[in-house]
């Protein structure tokens, strides 16, 4: 994985036990920071299930269940680049 990719998922674990408290005093900038981050890690790879668990949508289970073709998928489109 990138390392610019897994500091942006850093900074989605991080912000996500925050989210609540920010949320509760001002809702539309707690939801500018939340689509903003996630839009950095989606912008470097689409990376969908990292961020979902990075956010907490998904288990670690759920993740583990679909890294192994993700990083397949990630190998031939690899291929099919060079």
């Amino acid at each position: 994985m990138l390392d610019v990719l897994a500091q942006s998922l850093t900074v989605l674990e991080q912000l996500a036990p925050l989210e609540p408290s920010l949320r509760s005093r001002r809702k539309s900038l707690a939801e500018e920071i939340g689509r903003a981050t996630e839009s950095v890690a989606l912008n470097i790879a689409e990376e969908r299930a990292l961020i979902a668990k990075a956010r907490g949508y998904i288990t670690a289970n759920d993740f583990a269940a679909v890294e192994a073709p993700l990083d397949r998928v990630r190998a031939m489109l690899f291929r099919l680049t060079r």
